[in-house]
């Protein structure tokens, strides 16, 4: 396998082509196949997205041209100035990567997004075409600035790119994956314990009031911002997830998501994603963040991702409040069923928060997993 790690500054005789969309020429890290079907591994440093005529060299001193890939992408057009300005303008708001032109502007198609475009009274038409994106978008531009990471509001649509990427987040969702949540209760138990937690109707309350307030207030658009550094600027991945780390309301709690992320670390390293190996031993390592490697490496949706981290959360509160006996299993599966909606429209709503905007307090969360840490008789680890 020939294994790439420089980006050309100087044009040479190339004697392969790599032919990539849009998405994989983001990424620094990545096995891929040449034109001419010899595989290889690309070790290039971060933060440089690989466009249509750039050229790198392998470690044999071989020079491989990249190609951009035609894919399926929208073409919006208008005589209007205005009104292009203005289209670009909406989907720059929603951190849409946007090729333009004078007369218009192409993004990666979504039938959401070309509606909105229809809407603004552009004519919108759905190509086969490469796709360059402006650098700016990512924090590189094409005069060589800095590279500063752009404001993170990232309301990206989800795509449905194909049957793989739902078969990952199952994985990743799944209570099958080695990273002991089972073990945890995160406050539930002593809640139980206290009559806080003792039918379904208060089982629902508590589960659902978390999850649309705290999950999707704190965890959701810190997971946006996680997942952006993992496919884009990796700078910020220490930042944000020291801020989750330090938004957990408790010892325990902190604990336990140091574990769980830790646990993630370990298996990616296993199932070959080397870049997890020092966050096994991070002291403020979270589950989030690790999850946000995994959904990035297997080209998961970001609004997918997010919808399966909130997923794997509450699935997990089900079970022990169904383990600490005050409901039952087709109790368990309405409370699931109403988490649906939740789900659907926080991650939404989570995913539009800026920066000043995240955060959540849940005093009765903090109490119990605070008090979990001394409870007599428990269940769950503490």
């Amino acid at each position: 396998m020939l294994r790439v790690t420089e980006k050309l500054r100087e044009r040479g005789k190339a004697s392969r082509t790599l032919t990539l969309p849009f998405d994989q020429r983001q990424k620094s890290r990545l096995r891929v196949q040449l034109d001419d079907g010899c595989d290889a591994a690309l070790l290039l440093p971060r933060g440089e997205p690989l466009r249509g005529g750039d050229q790198l060299r392998a470690e044999s001193g071989e020079i491989i041209e990249v190609m951009a890939a035609e894919e399926d992408v929208s073409t919006a057009r208008s005589a209007d100035p205005t009104a292009l300005a203005r289209a670009c303008y909406h989907l720059g708001n929603r951190h849409v990567p946007l090729q333009i032109t004078d007369d218009w502007v192409r993004y990666e198609h979504d039938h959401v997004l070309d509606s909105m475009v229809r809407q603004l009274g552009l004519q919108v038409r759905r190509d086969r075409a490469s796709f360059e994106a402006e650098g700016g978008a990512y924090g590189h531009t094409s005069s060589g600035g800095h590279g500063s990471s752009p404001p993170v509001r990232l309301t990206r649509v989800a795509r449905t790119r194909d049957t793989g990427s739902l078969l990952r987040i199952l994985q990743l969702a799944s209570p099958a994956l080695p990273v002991g949540a089972f073990a945890h209760s995160q406050g539930i138990e002593l809640a139980v314990d206290r009559g806080w937690v003792h039918d379904e109707e208060s089982a629902r309350e508590w589960i659902l009031g978390v999850l649309s307030g705290s999950v999707m207030r704190v965890d959701v658009p810190i997971f946006a911002r996680l997942y952006h550094c993992w496919s884009h600027d990796s700078r910020g991945l220490e930042r944000w997830s020291a801020f989750l780390h330090a938004s957990r309301e408790s010892q325990e709690l902190q604990s336990e998501d140091r574990r769980h992320g830790a646990s993630l670390a370990r298996l990616l390293v296993d199932l070959g994603h080397d870049e997890a190996r020092e966050w096994i031993s991070a002291p403020q390592t979270s589950f989030a963040t690790l999850f946000a490697l995994a959904a990035c490496r297997y080209e998961i949706s970001l609004v997918d991702a997010a919808a399966g981290l909130c997923w794997t959360w509450t699935e997990n509160q089900a079970a022990a409040a169904l383990k600490l006996g005050p409901l039952g299993q087709v109790a368990g599966q309405r409370i699931l069923s109403a988490a649906v909606d939740v789900i659907r429209t926080g991650v939404t709503a989570g995913l539009e928060l800026g920066d000043d905007e995240i955060g959540f307090s849940a005093p009765r969360l903090a109490i119990a997993s605070a008090l979990h840490e001394t409870q007599y008789s428990r269940l769950f680890r503490s």
